[in-house]
């Protein structure tokens, strides 16, 4: 059996504790409990910010999208928006987010972007996902971990993704994890025991120096990890009941990670189907369908973790949001600004953040956009600081902007 068939099974674990040499002279974010594990859910495909923030309060966004708008509060109709503040509102797939709203432990961001942005998909998530002119330099995730400790320094694993390959966001990460099931992550039937695995590793590198041992040794502290946690018999605390999605599993999945302190400190997981174009279904089709998936496990991810004293930050971001003006086949094309969505004991929920641009035709992006007025690297900048405790802004997100911003509590 060879080294690549050997690693296999084990999915791709990043390993390695020596600061890259990619990334810049950096003092190290110290570890700590204090610092939160940090979840970050990417929608991709361009989700339309004026769904997932219902501006009912502007009624140039019932004359923009006559059949797409989801309806007033107080219209008397059970697909209307429920009321935030007078101006904003939920849409109904975000009814389970509602009470997490008013405990202060959601928030929404209106409006976010970043000048010079482009409509291109595949443009706007690879600068989204490494936040620098050279790609050789890895993910913005990556660098975060690069340029912390470890938040467990007795943990086998930094970070998982559920995917099928390493995000580009964390492109160069150390001791990742990349699977879909964390249950299944394990190396191939043909070993009998741990002792036999053990001698396996042992022959295969006691004469040849090569540069995929440490792979092969973390991959198989995290398999020994993971089957210490019983994922098919995991019980979410506080009556929390997750769907049988993408999303559903993963949050489930990240719930035990994160109690069983084996030390993961970032997960990562996409999203997909929020691109638009054509029968959107803000409140009964595609669209809603999404939100509603979305909606209700963020919600049982709260009420699972409420009693676990874990502390974290779930955001959620998308490349792009939607044009203002619905098209001719009830859909939305690509626009500019979208919604940023964070969640956590130490968000500054319980409001919307952002400046409303108005959805007047002078006030639009290139006559056809939401105007962004928050660019998503400040939200970055603050949740790097505050809540994950890693001072080296410059080095994970270079030349993001500075403001007086106040997304995040302090941790």
């Amino acid at each position: 059996m060879s080294r690549r068939q050997f690693l296999t099974g084990a999915s791709t674990l990043a390993a390695g504790l020596v600061l890259p040499t990619w990334v810049p002279s950096v003092a190290f974010a110290s570890s700590g409990s204090i610092r939160d594990a940090l979840i970050v859910i990417y929608l991709r495909g361009g989700a339309d910010g004026l769904t997932f923030c219902v501006p009912h309060g502007d009624a140039n966004y019932y004359s923009l999208r006559p059949t797409i708008s989801v309806p007033q509060p107080g219209s008397g109709l059970p697909s209307a928006a429920i009321d935030l503040n007078g101006f904003y509102g939920l849409p109904p797939a975000f009814q389970a987010l509602k009470e997490v709203y008013d405990n202060g432990h959601f928030g929404l961001i209106q409006a976010v972007g970043r000048p010079n942005w482009t409509r291109s998909h595949f443009e706007a998530q690879k600068i989204m996902d490494v936040e620098t002119d050279e790609v050789s330099q890895g993910g913005w995730l990556a660098r975060h971990l690069a340029t912390t400790q470890p938040l467990n320094a007795e943990g086998s694993i930094r970070a998982i993704a559920y995917a099928d390959a390493v995000p580009r966001a964390l492109s160069r990460a150390q001791q990742i994890v990349v699977t879909r099931n964390p249950e299944d992550y394990r190396f191939n039937n043909i070993f009998s025991n741990q002792e036999e695995l053990n001698q396996a590793v042992g022959r295969m590198y006691a004469l040849v120096a090569d540069d995929t041992r440490p792979y092969v040794r973390d991959a198989q502290r995290a398999a020994i990890a993971f089957a210490n946690i019983n994922f098919g018999g995991y019980i979410p605390s506080g009556g929390a009941f997750y769907g049988e999605s993408q999303i559903g599993n993963s949050l489930k999945y990240s719930a035990a990670l994160l109690k069983s302190s084996v030390g993961v400190e970032l997960i990562h997981m996409d999203a997909y189907g929020w691109d638009t174009h054509v029968e959107q279904g803000s409140t009964d089709g595609e669209l809603h369908q999404n939100m509603l998936d979305l909606g209700s496990n963020l919600a049982a991810f709260y009420k699972d973790m409420a009693g676990s004293n874990v502390n974290y930050t779930v955001i959620v971001m998308s490349e792009f949001g939607r044009q203002v003006k619905e098209n001719g086949g009830k859909g939305t094309d690509h626009g500019t600004a979208g919604c940023m969505l964070m969640m956590g004991p130490g968000v500054n929920g319980g409001q919307i953040h952002g400046t409303w641009p108005g959805l007047q035709q002078a006030n639009l992006f290139e006559g056809v956009d939401l105007k962004p007025t928050t660019d998503y690297r400040l939200v970055l900048r603050e949740l790097l600081t505050k809540r994950l405790q890693n001072p080296n802004v410059q080095a994970v997100i270079p030349n993001a902007p500075t403001g007086n911003t106040n997304f995040f509590k302090a941790a």
